[in-house]
Parts: structure tokens; C-alpha cells; sequence
């Protein structure tokens, strides 16, 4: 990877050390969001940053779970075109604190995907 500045080189370098912990911080932050809600999430990121991506959503999705992926859908699309519409079709179906969670969890899930696309860990 020439095309990294010797810096990001050396971050990377400290990337598997690191795996553990961040798989610890995803799996939390997966479990705050109910039912498999994380799960769902996850895929969708994936479908969305790393086509062609060929696990599929279950076609047996709950009102809540639809009102969860829209959120995932626009915070991958455009973070800035998420509206009080649709949290508020969120908040039919989730407390704040799993709102958060859900959110919380995108966050890592989008991040951590996007460092896969840009530098694959070879450990995977």
C-alpha cells in the first residue's frame, strides 16, 4: 500500500492488536439495539458499502425493524438527510436508550467497514 503516508502505515500496523477490543465495543453495541435489529444493521451496511455483498435481509421483517433499516439506509447514504420523520417512526418502536444503542452501533458498523474497503486486515 504505497499510497499511505508512513503514519497510517504504522496505525495500521497496530490494527490486530486492536481487532479484539473493537469486536468486544461492536458486540456491545450490537446488543444494545433489541432483537436482531444489530444483526440486521450489519447486513445492510455491508449490502450498501461493500457491493456485491451476498447475505440477504430475512423477508420476514417487523415494523420496527423497517423503521431501522430506513435510519441505516440514510445514515450510509447521507447522515445529513436523517429527519425528525424518521426518528420519529423509530421512536414508535424504540426507547431512547436503544435508539442510542442502534446509533451507536451504525456508527462502529460504517466506520469499521469503510477501514476494511481501505485497508483490508489479513487477518479476516
Amino acid at each position: 500500500m504505497t499510497w499511505l503516508q508512513p503514519s497510517a502505515l504504522a496505525l495500521i500496523e497496530h490494527r490486530a492488536p486492536l481487532a479484539e477490543r473493537v469486536n468486544e465495543i461492536t458486540t456491545k453495541a450490537a446488543a444494545a439495539a433489541p432483537g436482531r435489529t444489530g444483526e440486521l444493521a450489519r447486513i445492510r451496511v455491508q449490502q450498501l458499502l461493500c457491493a456485491p455483498w451476498h447475505e440477504s435481509l430475512p423477508a420476514d421483517l417487523t415494523p420496527a425493524e423497517h423503521a431501522a433499516l430506513a435510519v441505516v439506509e440514510q445514515f450510509i447514504i447521507d447522515v445529513h438527510g436523517l429527519d425528525d420523520v424518521t426518528f420519529a417512526a423509530l421512536s414508535d418502536h424504540y426507547t431512547h436508550a436503544e435508539q442510542m444503542g442502534l446509533l451507536f452501533h451504525l456508527a462502529l458498523l460504517d466506520g469499521f467497514t469503510k477501514l476494511d474497503l481501505v485497508a483490508p486486515n489479513p487477518a479476516h
